[in-house]
């Protein structure tokens, strides 16, 4: 957007996001931008929490292409100097926002040894997704079931709760820490005993026709999002001159004048095109002579003085 400020910490903040509220599309996509004198900028979302109060995010990464924001998440923690330790942690972030957490994007993981389950936040809650992780004293270097654990989940989330179970490691004290986290995140030799944070990738989905109206030139398309049982129509922007070739060409379908811009460059290509068409078909249908002062002959006259000749 003219006149806002396009990245925050090094990470681009692309239109309908917007550093400010006078530079996002609305509240939900609105970007604060903070020093902490210590690691710099960094960009932070905003979610309603239970309606009532707000939380804030660290945003790590915005992709117009996948339509997803990753997040800094914190992980669900637990420790115990018993047996085994219950757990089970709400997250409701996502509650009437237009933010899902992405199916194809993310995984369940289990750092430290015990269960880990991820559970529908609904009246009927029914298990979705679930790892077993074993306690070793040995140093691991992958995630396949000794002192981390992970699961893929089903379809994209929008409430939901984590439940963990941490078994009793060789140590006197066991933690154990679970979180849905980024598909590309690789498993690392963490402390459970610390405050551990992943990324976590969120899909975004216009709800309402009307959240994207007042977007000239945008050419809106629906698309299905799986929810649980449901499928939910959400909507989205394409230049109506390149469809899903705009992201191919960098071009952000959600400012105006970036589709208005490439309109015009294709009319313009296109007139030139129809001119030099239109240019070559008359040089045909008039002929052409090099030796000639005029270049231009009528077929039918040289034809008849090569005859004479």
């Amino acid at each position: 957007m003219p006149g806002c400020n396009d990245t925050c910490g090094g990470v681009t903040i692309p239109f309908p996001f917007g550093v400010g509220p006078d530079c996002a599309l609305n509240d939900s996509y609105t970007i604060i931008c903070v020093d902490n004198y210590v690691n710099g900028l960094k960009p932070y979302l905003s979610f309603l929490y239970q309606s009532v109060s707000q939380v804030f995010v660290e945003v790590l990464e915005i992709s117009l292409i996948d339509q997803t924001v990753t997040i800094n998440k914190s992980a669900t923690r637990i420790c115990s100097d018993h047996w085994q330790a219950d757990l089970t942690m709400a997250n409701y972030l996502l509650d009437g926002s237009p933010f899902f957490v992405a199916a194809e994007h993310n995984k369940l993981m289990l750092v430290g040894c015990g269960n880990a389950f991820l559970m529908s936040a609904s009246d009927g809650p029914e298990i979705l997704s679930g790892c077993t992780s074993m306690c070793t004293n040995k140093k691991v270097t992958g995630c396949y079931g000794l002192n981390c654990c992970q699961a893929s989940i089903p379809y994209h989330l929008g409430l939901y709760t984590l439940n963990i179970t941490a078994s009793q490691n060789f140590t006197s004290r066991t933690c154990t820490a679970a979180s849905l986290v980024d598909q590309k995140w690789k498993f690392q030799d963490l402390d459970p005993k610390t405050d551990m944070f992943f990324p976590l990738v969120l899909s975004w989905a216009f709800r309402n026709y009307s959240d994207i109206d007042g977007i000239s030139s945008c050419s809106p398309k629906i698309r299905s999002l799986a929810i649980g049982s449901r499928n939910i129509p959400t909507y989205y922007c394409e230049c109506r001159a390149l469809g899903d070739d705009a992201w191919s060409y960098h071009i952000n379908p959600y400012l105006s004048d970036a589709c208005k811009y490439v309109q015009d460059t294709l009319d313009s290509f296109k007139s030139r095109i129809l001119f030099g068409v239109y240019t070559l078909f008359r040089f045909q249908c008039r002929g052409w002579n090099a030796t000639s002062p005029d270049h231009y002959l009528n077929p039918v006259r040289q034809t008849e003085e090569d005859i004479q000749q």
